[in-house]
């Protein structure tokens, strides 16, 4: 059974599923401006919570880099966000 699933709506109206493993990343963009999620288990262990790691992105014209700009992290109180106050640039991204 896989861990992650990401879900959406295409310009009909449809809807479209897309089963994930342990990881997954979703990349919804313009020409010059998108935004990127990234799911993953904390740390990468199987048994940790999960964590959603999202990015500001340069779009499908791709001149710059990506920005981690915060992360949703589940915990026992239910989901949190933490902002990324740094705002990095972040290589392959």
């Amino acid at each position: 059974m896989a861990r992650f699933y990401t879900s959406g709506n295409n310009s009909r109206g449809n809807q479209f599923t897309a089963q994930g493993g342990n990881t997954q990343a979703v990349h919804t963009r313009g020409w010059d401006a998108g935004v990127e999620v990234r799911a993953h288990p904390l740390n990468g262990m199987g048994d940790q919570p999960d964590v959603f790691d999202i990015y500001m992105t340069t779009g499908s014209n791709g001149h710059g880099q990506s920005v981690l700009i915060g992360t949703v992290i589940s915990t026992d109180h239910g989901p949190e966000f933490v902002p990324d106050n740094a705002r990095t640039p972040v290589q392959g991204a």
